[in-house]
Formats: structure tokens, C-alpha cells, sequence
């Protein structure tokens, strides 16, 4: 008998854990599943790409966070799908509204999957606090991406390790092909000649990723290595601020802002080396883009990136807010590319063997069935 599973998501912009939902979506099989998708608000970049492929995607419920007559036309639309599983893409509206919609409804199973760690912002982070003490231990089931967040939650909200089921993100290997006959005219588009050196990053423009790190490291580099260039790759409400912080450290003629791209892979394949200098991850889903593309890569460590990356084999471990760390080990690669080659290499095969997107999207369907199965 197929299943039937709503995902509620705020919206599906560009982020790792909407990357995450992309793929699941893309992948699950629909002979046992009849999914139902619905976004808060705007369906966002990843669900207009959903849309795209044929995928239905419900959205533009909500004006705000206070409009009850949007909550009333979500709550007629999950009352309608009649669903077997309520899945809530974790953020404190969709938790909120979700877990009260789904249980007025009396849906049999309402699980919830934990990407982030906790956020930087005082105010958010409180009303974080207060509606996950409130729903965590009501939830049949709670995902979580990655060890470092699972112990977490464990510590910060008393949960049973039994409500907590660790499923790692994953990377899909066939997008990361070889790209080489199409690296020139890359270069050419955004402005990169052949013998330049490129450092790039991929991630939302957002303080949690401390591209202001990224940047002072950039500016120490290209003292000493003036032919390099600083790919980023992503858009957010910090890209006024660091655009200015270019200027101000003089290396704005090295640093190209490319926004949102839709090109990823054959991006970071024009990487000397690859960089994630965050303060806050739980188990970024760049990390394994980088190694699937057998790139060299510096991150920071923090949340779940030591669960990715062994420290001087797959890549190299710096300590967060470290910009002159940073620096030296993308100097120490560039100036050492038969390190760099192997640690790409090594990388990729790490990626390959442990995070795999069959693995991914099979536990996702074990869980599913599992839960169903359970609550009927």
C-alpha cells in the first residue's frame, strides 16, 4: 500500500538542507510513496526547480507569521491529503504550526528533521529554545544529520537517544563529472585567466559562514600570492557588508561575487582549493560538493565537519575565527599540488564509499515505512 507524506517546509530557497529535500524528491520512489510538498510561504529557488521537473509544490500560504487565515488554508490542505506521515523540515515556524496542525488533525505520525546548529541570534535563539522544549519530546521522530547535533539536542533538551535517528546528508556523484572541456570558457565568462590561482567558497551570504574570515584570510593570501583569485559562490543579506569589506582590504579586483548559480559542480572544478570557514555547521552539504569534485579543502572546526573530514588526508582542520590559519594552509596547498592532488583523491573516495545519495534516500524510505508502520 503507498504511503502517503507531507513535507512542510518555510520555503525551499538555496541552502544545504533544501539541497537535501531536492534530492530526496528527485530520488524516493513513488511506486510506495505519494508525497505531498507544501511551503509556508514562497516556493523559493529549489521549489521552482521542483516545479520544473513536474513536481508539485503547494506554496504562498502564509503573508507573515501571524496570518491565521494562511494557517487555516495549510491546516485544509493537510486535513485534505489525509497523509499517513507529516514531515517538517526544522525551523521554528514549520515546527510550530506544523506540530499543531498535525495533531488536530490527529495525523499518526509527526517527525521533524534537525539540520542547523544553533543560531547565532540571542532572539532567535530563545524562541528556538521555547518551541523546541515545547514539541521535541512530542515528536514520534526526530532526524538529525549529524553526530556533533544529535549530541546536541541530547544535552541541550533532555531527549532519549531513541527519538533521535542520525541519517547523514549526502551528495549525488553524478552531477561531478569531468568538467575540463568546459573550465575555459568558465574562466572567460567570470573573468579568471590561466594562470591565476582559485580559492572559492560556496555557501549562503549569511554571518554564520563568517565569509568576513574568508575575506581577511583572502587578503593575507594575496600578499603572498598575488595571481590568485576568491571565487564566491551563493547569495545572502551579508553581501553589502563583505562587498564593502573588499574595498576596504583593497582586494576587491580579486574577489568575484557570482550569487546564486545553478552550475555548482562545474564551478568548483575551477578550485585550486576549497574553502568553508564557518562558525556554526552541523553537516554542510559544500563539504561534500568539494570532495566529490576532488577538490583540496580548508574548514573550520566546528560542528559536524570533523565527521566529514580527516584532518590532513581528506583536507585540513582550522580553528573557527582563524583568518591567518586559513591563510596558511590554502598557501601550504597551492604551494604543494601533489599534496593537494592526493588529498582531493582521497577525499572523493571518502565521499564515494560513505555518503552516498542511494544510502541517503534508502534509510529516508526505511524511516518512512518505519514510522508508518509503527503508528498505525
Amino acid at each position: 500500500m503507498v504511503k502517503r507524506i507531507f513535507f512542510l517546509n518555510s520555503t525551499l530557497n538555496v541552502g544545504g538542507a533544501e539541497k537535501m529535500v531536492y534530492e530526496l524528491l528527485r530520488h524516493i520512489n513513488y511506486d510506495k510513496f505519494q508525497i505531498k510538498i507544501c511551503c509556508l510561504y514562497g516556493p523559493g529557488s529549489i521549489g521552482e526547480m521542483l516545479m520544473a521537473e513536474g513536481i508539485d509544490v503547494s506554496h504562498s500560504f502564509m503573508r507573515n507569521k501571524y496570518d491565521l487565515i494562511g494557517i487555516y488554508r495549510f491546516l485544509s490542505l493537510l486535513k485534505k491529503s489525509r497523509v499517513d506521515l507529516l514531515y517538517i523540515n526544522h525551523g521554528v515556524l514549520d515546527l510550530f504550526w506544523g506540530f499543531i496542525c498535525g495533531k488536530m488533525l490527529k495525523v499518526p505520525s509527526i517527525v521533524s528533521v534537525v539540520h542547523t546548529m544553533v543560531n547565532p541570534c540571542p532572539w532567535v535563539r530563545f524562541k528556538s529554545r521555547l518551541i523546541n522544549k515545547l514539541i521535541m519530546h512530542r515528536l514520534d521522530k526526530i532526524v538529525v544529520v549529524s553526530k556533533a547535533r544529535m549530541d546536541s539536542l541530547i544535552k541541550e533538551y533532555n531527549l532519549m537517544p531513541e527519538k533521535l535517528i542520525l541519517i547523514r546528508n549526502s551528495v549525488d556523484m553524478n552531477r561531478f563529472t569531468d568538467f575540463k572541456e568546459y573550465k575555459n570558457g568558465l574562466r572567460q565568462e567570470i573573468g579568471i585567466s590561466e594562470d591565476e590561482k582559485v580559492i572559492g567558497m560556496v555557501g549562503r551570504l549569511v554571518y554564520e559562514k563568517a565569509y568576513d574570515i574568508f575575506l581577511t584570510s583572502a587578503h593575507k593570501i594575496s600578499k603572498l600570492i598575488p595571481n590568485s583569485k576568491f571565487l564566491i559562490i551563493g547569495d545572502g543579506r551579508e553581501r553589502p557588508a563583505l562587498e564593502a569589506l573588499t574595498l576596504r582590504l583593497g582586494i576587491k579586483k580579486q574577489v568575484i561575487f557570482l550569487g546564486e548559480r545553478q552550475d555548482i559542480p562545474q564551478l568548483i572544478s575551477l578550485f585550486d582549493v576549497a574553502v568553508l570557514s564557518s562558525r556554526i555547521e552541523s553537516f554542510p552539504v559544500a563539504l561534500l560538493e568539494y570532495m566529490a569534485a576532488s577538490r583540496p579543502i580548508i574548514a573550520t572546526n566546528v560542528g559536524g565537519n570533523t565527521e566529514i573530514i580527516l584532518n590532513g588526508e581528506t583536507g585540513c582542520i582550522v580553528p573557527p575565527e582563524d583568518a591567518e590559519a586559513i591563510a596558511k594552509a590554502v598557501i601550504e596547498l597551492l604551494n604543494n599540488r601533489k599534496k593537494a592532488e592526493e588529498m582531493g583523491k582521497a577525499a572523493k573516495k571518502i565521499v564515494e564509499d560513505r555518503f552516498s545519495l542511494k544510502d541517503m534516500i534508502d534509510k529516508m524510505e526505511k524511516f518512512f515505512l518505519d514510522c508508518v508502520e509503527k503508528n498505525h
